[in-house]
């Protein structure tokens, strides 16, 4: 029985048979080259990682060089400031709300009268000093803030 239809049906089968192979043929070299493709971009893909990591490795450095030398040029500033302010007067470092105390026993703010009145007068007083001397730190730590963040930007080419 089977025989006497492939006798009868053997083109119709033939026709199948040929394009099932070509069905099969067909797939299996897009596969093989869907495969390559593949394979191509996983290899570029690594490629441009190990790239970003080695310029991500550069950046990183710069920026640690940039915030090493501006903690020192802080820390020398501070130094500096430090240093001229105690020429004046012992700084005294116990602090109400950022400025200077000049009784380390008391919890009140410095006099503002009287260290405006230093000011006009001409003359310099304990709170006058302290004053001058907070303004100077704050200036300090603003210039040093915006000069890191400057460089940083250079480092890291942002705009």
């Amino acid at each position: 029985m089977i025989m006497m239809l492939a006798k009868t049906y053997w083109k119709q089968l033939a026709a199948v048979a040929l394009i099932l192979f070509i069905f099969l043929f067909g797939w299996y070299k897009g596969n093989a080259y869907q495969k390559a493709k593949f394979e191509a971009f996983v290899q570029s893909q690594k490629e441009l990682a190990i790239q970003q990591q080695a310029r991500n490795d550069l950046i990183k450095k710069n920026q640690d060089l940039v915030l090493i030398q501006s903690s020192n040029a802080y820390n020398d500033t501070i130094k500096r400031i430090n240093d001229h302010y105690a020429k004046n007067q012992p700084i005294i470092i116990n602090r109400v709300d950022g400025l200077h105390n000049t009784d380390p026993s008391s919890n009140t703010m410095p006099n503002v009268q009287k260290t405006a009145g230093a000011f006009t007068e001409g003359g310099r007083n304990e709170d006058a000093i302290s004053l001058e001397h907070d303004c100077a730190i704050t200036t300090a730590q603003y210039n040093a803030l915006h000069e890191t963040w400057d460089d940083l930007c250079k480092v890291n080419q942002c705009e």
